[in-house]
């Protein structure tokens, strides 16, 4: 039988691993949100939540060509 304590114990550091992955997914998702935004304001465009998954489409699939060219 498992003891009580190391159960707790590894269920507190699974926790506090995935609230720290979490957070650095929060983080990212920011970064390339406020990108979006700024990117599609210059282009005069309103930064829908449409706006910015046709832009975040757009961006990984230039990534996507860029990345054919460099191999």
């Amino acid at each position: 039988m498992p003891c009580p304590v190391a159960t707790a114990g590894l269920v507190i550091g699974a926790d506090n691993a995935l609230l720290s992955h979490e957070a650095e997914l929060r983080r990212s998702e920011q970064v390339i949100r406020r990108l979006a935004v700024m990117d599609l304001s210059r282009q005069g465009l309103v930064p829908t939540e449409t706006a910015i998954a046709r832009w975040r489409d757009e961006r990984a699939r230039q990534e996507a060509t860029s990345a054919k060219t460099h191999v």
